[in-house]
């Protein structure tokens, strides 16, 4: 994995997606600094975490390796060696602070965006080895009571297609906001 790495183009790269959250929109950062081996995933600029969508870092945790070594050893099993070249830093904020608001919604929503955000920051670095983006995914939710007064909550996600096409669709333009 650290050969691999080093064979990367030394650098700091960047990008942001905009999600929609409940009452708000929100941003999902990420720097990524590739260098002596080792890759840095800094989630810094990610929104806070809001009650109804937030996450954990063991959810961020498998895309963001996912990525990398999408990249780079695609082949090469899951080990420690695999993502011992690889750090993560997510603010405190990212995260929710109490175990009710990282089951709230479908928290694990989050790290589907995880994979383009980082496939997006490496674009410029190299494009040949970036998929396309899914698109992400489509969300349903559907709530209701059953017949014996509980309440019931499931949750479908339907993720797009993983078809090739130009690279700028790994990257989404960041929206104008109205003042």
């Amino acid at each position: 994995m650290r050969a691999e790495i080093a064979k990367l183009p030394a650098g700091i790269y960047r990008n942001r997606i905009a999600a929609e959250g409940i009452g708000c929109s929100l941003d999902l950062a990420c720097t990524v600094e590739i260098g002596n081996g080792t890759a840095l995933v800094d989630f810094a600029g990610t929104s806070p975490a809001i009650l109804e969508g937030s996450t954990s870092r063991s959810v961020i945790r498998a895309p963001w390796r996912y990525a990398i070594k999408c990249m780079t050893t695609p082949t090469l099993p899951n080990n420690e060696g695999s993502v011992g070249p690889i750090r993560v830093v997510a603010p405190p904020g990212m995260r929710a602070g109490r175990a009710l608001a990282v089951c709230n919604g479908r928290a694990s929503i989050i790290g589907h965006f995880v994979v383009p955000l980082i496939f997006g920051a490496l674009a410029d670095a190299i494009p040949d080895r970036i998929q396309a983006d899914s698109g992400m995914l489509n969300l349903m939710n559907f709530q209701g009571i059953h017949r014996d007064g509980r309440g019931i909550s499931a949750s479908s996600s339907l993720p797009a297609g993983l078809g090739r096409s130009p690279i700028a669709t790994v990257r989404q333009p960041r929206p104008r906001r109205r003042t």
